[in-house]
């Protein structure tokens, strides 16, 4: 019945019944507040979902129309904290973000939670200095927004980082840097004797020294890859890895990496996981840097499929 309301005022407000230069009555009237307030509020929220598809001029009031409705549920002249904030979450799906690191403000927005020791140097990087035993854990950073909460159902879309070691032991691991989900810890409150960066892996870069020094990039699937082979110290490599999501059901994406601008993989798949998190630590004592972080990301739809 109320399909056959809309389409009948769509007809009405469409057709050409008002003289050439003037506005259709019926027009007139959904341009009011209190008539619109009226029809809206015997409408169900999917009948108004589709009036803009009705007729050009409801397309033309859309806002308007949502607005209304907006009001509707919450009963009050404002809408309320909740309708709203669910009004953002909705616009936010899909927009880019991009946070940088670049250690102007030092270690302002992370924790220490490993044995690994870090220093700003002059040339504003990150000095890694010892190592976590064997723990991968070290300094950590959770993703927050403006209101300083930690940010839900984040989809990251790409990640780079200048990095490079100085010292590394035969059979050690130094530049450790991980991105983790939200069951990884991030904070202080997070730690427990089980506490592991990796408990919730995205990808992770590292320098290795086991057959020769070489760059790796691991994905969650535990598969590494050499992306530098014979890694020679003091040497920066900016490591760029994108992040092709092709389908919010499927659980998977597939990561290009290139290192100093060339393409060293291609479509290496990784299970998508919500982003929450950044780790940096040697794994083994030695010394490492990490230049500049920048991470591209964005809300994850609400049909996204996560791997878990």
């Amino acid at each position: 019945l109320c399909r056959a309301h809309v389409a009948l005022l769509g007809q009405k407000m469409s057709g050409s019944s008002a003289a050439p230069g003037r506005r259709a009555p019926l027009i007139s009237l959904w341009s009011r507040d209190d008539v619109r307030t009226a029809v809206i509020d015997f409408l169900p929220t999917r009948t108004i979902a589709a009036l803009p598809f009705v007729a050009k001029s409801l397309h033309e009031t859309q806002s308007r129309l949502l607005i209304t409705a907006i009001k509707r549920r919450a009963k009050t002249t404002v809408p309320n904290p909740p309708t709203t904030r669910a009004c953002l979450d909705a616009l936010l799906v899909g927009e880019p973000k991009h946070i940088r690191e670049d250690w102007t403000r030092g270690l302002e927005a992370w924790y220490r939670l490993g044995d690994t020791t870090g220093a700003i140097t002059t040339s504003h990087r990150l000095m890694l200095t010892g190592g976590s035993d064997g723990r991968h854990i070290g300094f950590a950073r959770p993703l927050r927004g403006p209101s300083l909460r930690r940010l839900q159902n984040m989809l990251v879309t790409r990640f780079r980082v200048e990095m490079s070691f100085f010292l590394c032991p035969a059979g050690g691991e130094v530049g450790c840097v991980i991105l983790s989900g939200p069951n990884s810890p991030a904070d202080p409150g997070d730690l427990d004797e089980d506490a592991d960066a990796i408990s919730d892996l995205l990808c992770a870069l590292t320098f290795p020294r086991t057959q020769g020094q070489n760059l790796l990039f691991i994905n969650n699937f535990g598969s590494e890859r050499v992306i530098v082979a014979g890694a020679t110290p003091n040497t920066k490599y900016t490591v760029d890895v994108i992040f092709r999501h092709e389908s919010v059901t499927s659980g998977l994406c597939a990561a290009d990496v290139s290192v100093n601008g060339q393409r060293v993989i291609q479509e290496m798949p990784v299970e998508v996981r919500p982003l929450s998190s950044i780790h940096l630590f040697n794994l083994n004592s030695g010394t490492s840097r990490i230049g500049n972080i920048d991470i591209w990301y964005e809300r994850a739809r609400p049909d996204q499929v996560w791997c878990n």
